[in-house]
């Protein structure tokens, strides 16, 4: 039997902590509440590591980080067994495919939206996702132009892939004529 921190302990570690800056969580159970209820209680959440090796339902402990994504600054995730990454407004695209390099090749969705269109180094989180997502089938990112020499690889490596869509990030281009 794993050792887990007792749910319940941390949802009364929630009542009393607000203003904790880090939080570490490694190999969390799936009874994740009092996990949760410890990350939305924070009013200055900066840094957050999670890690975990265990098939587990993660879309509230996601609603919980989203709260507080305003004040994070450092987010650090290991999850060998994700299958969907859908991002809002994360453009550290060389973070994200060094995250994809150690996941176990289920991931099956990739969606990644920008408002502002600023990014850095697609072509390596292209080249991740060629070598580490055989069985996506959906992807949706950005692209730099001199980064397109990486979809080929990605065509030729992927080939569940039943929806592309590659984005510019080249503001000269003007798609009006």
């Amino acid at each position: 039997m794993a050792d887990f921190v007792n749910s319940d302990a941390l949802y009364e570690m929630a009542k009393i902590c607000k203003s904790l800056n880090i939080i570490i969580i490694c190999e969390y159970s799936k009874k994740n509440y009092g996990l949760i209820s410890l990350v939305n209680a924070q009013r200055n959440l900066k840094e957050v590591l999670i890690c975990n090796n265990r098939k587990v339902d993660c879309k509230e402990l996601t609603k919980a980080l989203e709260k507080n994504g305003v004040t994070i600054t450092k987010l650090l995730l290991k999850f060998p067994d994700l299958q969907i990454l859908d991002l809002k407004e994360i453009s550290c695209f060389k973070e994200l495919a060094m995250l994809i390099r150690k996941t176990k090749g289920n991931i099956i969705k990739i969606s990644i939206n920008l408002s502002i269109k600023k990014a850095n180094n697609t072509g390596v989180l292209i080249e991740a996702i060629a070598k580490h997502c055989p069985n996506i089938e959906e992807l949706s990112t950005y692209l730099e132009p001199k980064d397109f020499i990486h979809v080929k690889s990605l065509l030729l490596n992927c080939r569940n892939l039943s929806s592309i869509m590659l984005n510019s990030l080249d503001s000269s281009l003007n798609m009006n004529g």
